[in-house]
């Protein structure tokens, strides 16, 4: 909401950047994670999450062109990195680039609009520690970080992030984050179907 209130303008362009290593990857093992036909490999494994967030804070996707690779010697019938690019309603474009094979680890959305950007990075194969969220409007810049602690049963995979943007919310405005809805969940599945045709 931070960013659809306008406040660092019209969104120009979003970017988001996943890497990480995963143990399947490093050691050339098969799992389900590894078979686009089982859900997996790295558009199914990360791409669903990190298109989900080019939904949440660019909307609508009128163009998505995206390649997927793995690093030579590979033998297995997978792809471990996704790099491409979107092009949204409204004029904005976007880009995004998985790495499940990667000796960095970090996620990283950057938001930049007419009158300033947002950038949520999160480094580490943690998940819930290492946030930093940084807003930068014209000569002011504004930075937080913040490592989270999961509640028994809660979900980690997205708790972090959000729990990061709720606390610069309340710092801004008394605004609430929206979870993901099972249209937005079709959305996405939508998304990655086309980009493997």
């Amino acid at each position: 909401r931070l960013i659809h209130s306008g406040a660092i303008g019209d969104i120009e362009r979003l970017e988001v950047e996943w890497k990480t290593m995963q143990k399947i990857n490093q050691q050339r093992l098969e799992s389900w994670k590894t078979k686009i036909a089982e859900g997996g490999a790295a558009i199914n494994v990360y791409g669903s999450h990190a298109l989900y967030s080019m939904l949440l804070f660019g909307g609508v996707i009128e163009k998505l062109d995206l390649q997927f690779s793995k690093k030579p010697g590979d033998p297995r019938a997978t792809h471990t990195a996704v790099h491409g690019t979107a092009e949204f309603e409204g004029g904005a474009t976007g880009s995004l680039l998985l790495d499940c094979e990667s000796e960095e680890r970090y996620h990283q959305i950057t938001a930049k609009g007419s009158s300033g950007s947002i950038v949520m990075r999160q480094e580490g194969s943690d998940i819930l520690t290492g946030f930093k969220l940084k807003m930068i409007k014209g000569d002011n810049e504004f930075e937080m970080s913040q490592d989270f602690v999961l509640e028994p049963g809660q979900d980690g995979r997205f708790a972090g992030i959000t729990q990061m943007l709720k606390l610069l919310l309340l710092k801004m405005e008394d605004l609430r984050i929206p979870g993901p809805t099972l249209v937005d969940g079709l959305t996405v599945q939508r998304l990655i179907a086309s980009s493997q045709k």
